[in-house]
């Protein structure tokens, strides 16, 4: 049990999420999501958040990520945000979902 663990942490990004991690979050924030759902969608947003020539980062819309096939809405889907934005991986504003700058790559895969 202990080498699976161990096996998971080793192919996991630096940004995914650990199962630690994920049951740190309170329930009434973590809600009905999972872990993988929300390793999904932060692999979605770091795969897609760009800089603009100033060097910041550009936020991805909800409207963005539910183009790219993202479940962002609903109960469910709010919950995935607010769980990110609990552990940190994510800013969340009015309109908007902005990457940590911790967790962007330059070299970015295009897995998606």
């Amino acid at each position: 049990e202990l080498e699976d663990l161990e096996e998971e942490q080793a192919a996991a990004p630096a940004h995914a999420i650990s199962e630690l991690e994920f049951t740190s979050v309170s329930n009434i924030v973590r809600g009905r999501c999972k872990r993988e759902e929300c390793n999904e969608l932060l692999d979605l947003i770091v795969a897609k958040t760009r800089k603009n020539r100033q060097g910041g980062m550009i936020p991805l819309t909800t409207s963005d990520l539910v183009g790219m096939g993202a479940r962002v809405t609903g109960q469910t889907g709010g919950s995935r945000l607010a769980t990110l934005r609990s552990l940190k991986r994510v800013t969340i504003s009015k309109d908007a979902v902005l990457l940590n700058a911790k967790y962007y790559q330059k070299q970015q895969p295009s897995i998606f």
